[in-house]
C-alpha cells in the first residue's frame, strides 16, 4: 500500500559550499569529496531534494542528518542502512522507492514509500 508519495526540485545555483556540510551526511560527502565543485554542487542538490520529498511523503520533518543517500556500483541511489533502520523505527515497516533527476540548473527527486506487511 502506498503510504505517501513526495517530489522536490532544487536549482543548483541556490546552493554553495558551505550548505553542503548541513546538507550532507559523512556517508555523502565522502562520495563527492574527490568532484568537482560545480558537480559537488549539482551532487547535494540531488541529496537535499530527496530528502526533502521524504518529508513530503511522510508528512513529517526528517532531520537532513538522519537521510543517507547513496549510490551502488550502477550509480542508483539508495538509502544507507542506518536511514532504513531510523524510518523503520519511527513508521514501522516500509519500502522507500527514490529517484534523482538534473537537468542544466536543476536537480529534482521523487520518492515513493510503501507501508509493508509486518
Amino acid at each position: 500500500m502506498i503510504l505517501g508519495i513526495g517530489t522536490d526540485i532544487v536549482k543548483i545555483s541556490r546552493l554553495n559550499i558551505k550548505l553542503l556540510n548541513k546538507i550532507l551526511t559523512e556517508s555523502e560527502r565522502e562520495i563527492c569529496k574527490n568532484y568537482a565543485i560545480n558537480r559537488k554542487l549539482e551532487f547535494a542538490a540531488g541529496r537535499f531534494a530527496v530528502k526533502e520529498s521524504l518529508t513530503k511523503a511522510f508528512k513529517i520533518f526528517i532531520p537532513m542528518d538522519k537521510i543517507s543517500v547513496l549510490k551502488d556500483d550502477n550509480e542508483v541511489p539508495y538509502l544507507s542502512k542506518e536511514t532504513h533502520k531510523y524510518l523503520k523505527n519511527k513508521f514501522g515497516n516500509v519500502n522507500i522507492n527514490i529517484s534523482i533527476s538534473h537537468e542544466k540548473e536543476y536537480a529534482i527527486a521523487m520518492v515513493i514509500v510503501e507501508k509493508l506487511e509486518d
